[in-house]
């Protein structure tokens, strides 16, 4: 099912921006200023050493014997996953992509700390 159509979720004081939400949830102005803001891969952490330990890993998670550094679980192969960052932006390793890379991604933007969630 589509979309509603939905204004830009940017905030300007107590007032949203009146235009249509074309990338995401912001106008194309306001995703343009995210992005700049947001910084480059390189910026992030995402550089050549980067690179290579991803392909490193996905041959480790393609093998079937990869664990996530975070809770030390089993990472199947065919499963979504990551190569997460430590806090200090060093690397950390293979991680399940939704509940421990984007979970504690989300966890510290709201100034909490990530622990381990049992797994269905």
């Amino acid at each position: 099912m589509p979309r509603a159509n939905r204004t830009c979720g940017h905030r300007t004081g107590k007032e949203n921006c009146p235009f249509k939400a074309t990338h995401g949830n912001r106008c194309e102005e306001h995703a343009r200023e995210y992005e700049e803001k947001r910084g480059g891969k390189v910026s992030r952490g995402y550089d050549k050493e980067y690179d290579a330990a991803r392909r490193r890993a996905a041959v480790v998670v393609a093998g079937g014997q990869a664990v996530c550094w975070r809770c030390q679980e089993k990472i199947s192969p065919g499963e979504e996953w990551h190569l997460g960052h430590r806090d200090d932006g060093s690397i950390g390793g293979p991680e399940h992509a939704r509940t421990c890379n984007l979970r504690a991604a989300g966890l510290k933007a709201a100034g909490k700390n990530w622990s381990p969630r049992r797994r269905r």
